[in-house]
């Protein structure tokens, strides 16, 4: 049966031989809390590692899309030097 004084800080659940069944409704409340708050500490953790892999994934996005505008800009500039050439006249040595 349960000691009280929160099953002597839960000790009781160390051992496997105590079942949670064995628990005051009490003991019960705590448990369930303290077991909440240890998943909610662990989804923190969860959560930060998850967006330190966002923010990655953003800097390495970031990256291509710099490079893809960079080469749109060189393929713009090569467009447009090619149309200059074909509209300047050619001139030839015709004798």
């Amino acid at each position: 049966m349960c000691s009280g004084a929160v099953c002597v800080k839960l000790a009781c659940l160390d051992s496997l031989s105590t079942s949670v069944s064995a628990l005051c409704p009490s003991c019960l409340q705590e448990l369930a809390r303290l077991l909440q708050d240890q998943e909610h500490k662990r989804g923190g953790q969860l959560d930060r590692d998850k967006m330190k892999a966002i923010e990655a994934q953003d800097e390495e996005l970031a990256i291509v899309i710099q490079e893809q505008e960079k080469l749109r800009q060189q393929r713009r500039q090569q467009r447009i030097e090619a149309k200059r050439q074909m509209s300047q006249p050619v001139y030839t040595n015709q004798v």
